[in-house]
């Protein structure tokens, strides 16, 4: 199967139904050339035995049958393998062979012509140099990866989780089995660890364990062994752990490893998530306790929220970082292949989180890279949507939900569906290991992986924006009522909208649309973390400009606006003049702006700001400051956007110094959209 038609049915599984417009403009493709496509792909499948790709209103769509098929039952021979997973497998095939490896064999192992296999090794080769690496060859014996061992298994391990990610265990177990008895000493290895220590790995740290380890012990055999410095003389630390205890505590060939590579090993039980609590030591993890105790107080503090179940989270945040905290002491790689997602959905949790990491970088007596940040982002937000309420008895469609990530993205991705679907009951999400054992009655299955069940099975991204929400709630009721219920969508109101109107902003008049459409009570559906920014928040309204005023007399003002627009009731303004009376530090935002706030477990409030700008300053503790903005919020979490924003304001010393030198509210707004729309 060609790359473009391999591309576009990929896209039509992933998506369901897509239009032909849109098909065209993604794939690049002319009129004839989609048409053509679709009618070899036709073909191929009525082979299978499977429906044909159908055409209906101007959108092309996969039957569910076939699309179901195509996702479970996989093989090597059969996948839809894009260029760049292509290059996953070629750098398995190149790292996992003690020859080099010919022109032919690649070709061979990746069922392309020659053309595309040299194609595939000149990227992979340029990607590999990036990394410090080099791919030689030679034209009669082969290709060859060289250089720093420690390097060339990351770069491996990566390639096997992605493989094992996207493809699921069928496909990944077929394309390694040159190593099946590796493997299969890996896998009861790995199990009996389990049993010795009485815990569980997460379904993705289980499976790339038993790859990875496997390929490395291929690695060893082939006398390819890592230099021992990387470990920075930690060996006796690593040898007293339980984990190695449990790996070598009897005689097999695990045991007859060398030295280096038995605490190479461990490590990698060590850095792997586990679902249960995983000990680090009596000492060390009432240090590390301390330190995360520190820091969830620190981000509190700037974030300006109260955690509720504080010590939940602590108790979940010490046992991630009892495997991230060999992660981080020894450089081991970390693969969040959500990390993209996490910074970008959750862009504002995510810098108050990075802001209060100080306490735990002082822990590990090193800087804490952003990858790793963007797990503890995860918890919090998985903690904090843990703690919203809802009512969801009493639906009739039961659907399962299986996500090998962890604890804290399982409830992620439990809170997205169950607002994705409000008429479905779901139960707690699953492991793929204990699905095998699942009895309870259920319909539908939603999995992050693919998976082979009776049930209808939906594999979806760990992480869905509004957009991939509707489309995946229309497919759903589609295949489950019979019906169509596709309605308009959102890129068609954005076609008309942009025949009678100039659009600044598509990408948000999108999400706007999407979040719309995507369910029928969506005005009431409760998003954990509001959307609303300072520039939707903030208008002319509740800013003011003024020449001369007291601490006092800002305040009032500032509550005054907001009392006006019903964001606060007049008993708000005592409370807050009582609480900052004494004008303390810690509601002063870079020494710039500001920011006083009340808990709204305390005083009903709607979400809003307000904004005085004072044009000769006003005294505030020993320093002359010249802007304040009062922040209400009705729960514990609709704020951090807007409060990011602010944030963000008061880091800009040029910003607040022209700010100071304005005279209406129309120019504050003016500058203040400027400014953000600027970055």
């Amino acid at each position: 199967m060609s790359d473009r038609n391999q591309k576009l049915l990929q896209k039509l599984i992933q998506e369901g139904s897509v239009s032909k417009e849109k098909l065209q403009q993604q794939l690049h493709l002319t009129t004839h050339q989609l048409t053509y496509s679709i009618s070899v792909l036709n073909t191929q499948l009525t082979s299978k035995g499977l429906p044909k790709i159908g055409l209906q209103k101007g959108y092309y769509f996969v039957d569910p049958v076939a699309a179901t098929y195509l996702a479970d039952n996989q093989n090597i021979h059969e996948a839809i393998i894009t260029p760049e997973e292509r290059e996953n497998i070629l750098t398995i095939m190149l790292l996992t062979n003690d020859q080099l490896v010919s022109l032919n064999h690649i070709c061979i192992g990746l069922q392309v012509s020659k053309n595309t296999a040299l194609n595939d090794v000149k990227r992979l080769r340029s990607q590999l140099q990036a990394a410090g690496l080099k791919l030689e060859s030679s034209r009669k014996s082969g290709y060859v990866v060289t250089g720093d061992e420690w390097q060339l298994r990351i770069y491996l391990l990566h390639a096997i989780t992605k493989i094992y990610n996207r493809y699921g265990e069928h496909f990944t177990t077929e394309l390694l089995s040159p190593w099946k008895s590796y493997i299969q000493s890996t896998r009861q290895k790995i199990q009996s660890v389990e049993k010795y220590l009485d815990m569980k790995y997460t379904d993705e740290d289980f499976y790339s364990l038993i790859y990875f380890i496997s390929a490395v012990r291929l690695r060893v055999q082939h006398h390819y062994l890592i230099n021992p410095a990387r470990l920075k003389g930690g060996e006796s630390e690593i040898q007293k752990t339980r984990e190695y205890q449990a790996i070598f505590y009897t005689q097999d060939d695990f045991t007859k490893l060398p030295d280096i590579e038995r605490c190479y090993i461990t490590l990698q039980f060590l850095s792997a998530n586990v679902r249960n609590r995983r000990s680090i030591g009596d000492e060390l993890a009432t240090r590390l306790s301390n330190a995360l105790w520190e820091f969830l107080t620190e981000f509190e503090s700037k974030a300006m929220i109260i955690l509720p179940n504080k010590k939940d989270l602590l108790i979940k945040l010490t046992n991630h970082f009892a495997p991230s905290y060999y992660r981080i002491k020894f450089q081991m790689p970390v693969n969040n292949v959500l990390y993209n997602k996490i910074t970008s959905k959750y862009e504002a949790l995510h810098d108050f989180v990075k802001q209060s990491i100080g306490p735990l970088e002082r822990f590990f007596g090193t800087t804490i890279s952003d990858v790793e940040i963007s797990y503890i982002t995860l918890f919090i937000g998985g903690h904090l949507a843990g703690n919203e309420h809802a009512d969801f008895e009493k639906k009739i469609i039961k659907a399962v939900i299986l996500c090998p990530n962890g604890v804290s993205m399982s409830q992620l991705l439990y809170r997205t569906l169950q607002t994705t679907f409000p008429e479905f009951m779901f139960y707690p999400p699953s492991s793929l290991r204990d699905y095998d054992g699942f009895l309870l009655p259920h319909d539908l299955v939603f999995s992050t992986v693919p998976v082979i069940s009776k049930k209808k099975v939906y594999v979806i991204a760990d992480i869905l924006n509004k957009q991939e929400q509707l489309k995946l709630r229309q497919k759903v009721l589609r295949d489950v009522y019979q019906v169509n219920f596709d309605g308009v969508q959102p890129q068609d109101i954005l076609t008309v909208v942009k025949q009678y109107a100039h659009i600044t902003d598509e990408k948000r008049l999108m999400d706007a649309l999407s979040n719309l459409l995507l369910q029928p009570d969506a005005s009431k559906a409760e998003s954990t973390i509001s959307k609303k920014g300072l520039l939707q928040l903030l208008s002319v309204n509740n800013i003011a400009v003024i020449d001369n005023a007291s601490w006092a007399g800002v305040l009032d003002l500032a509550v005054e606006m907001l009392v006006r627009q019903n964001v606060i009731a007049q008993s708000y303004r005592l409370a807050i003049q009582r609480n900052y009376r004494d004008q303390p530090s810690y509601i002063l935002l870079n020494q710039n702006i500001v920011l006083p706030h009340i808990d709204p477990d305390l005083f009903p409030q709607a979400l809003g700001i307000s904004l005085v700008i004072v044009r000769n300053g006003f005294t505030y503790g020993v320093r002359r400051v010249y802007s304040a903005a009062l922040l209400t919020t009705p729960d514990k979490v609709s704020h951090l956007n807007l409060l990011y924003d602010i944030n963000r304001l008061a880091l800009d010393e040029n910003l607040i110094s022209q700010l100071a030198k304005l005279n209406t509210p129309e120019e504050v707004l003016q500058t203040i959209t400027l400014f953000f729309h600027q970055r």
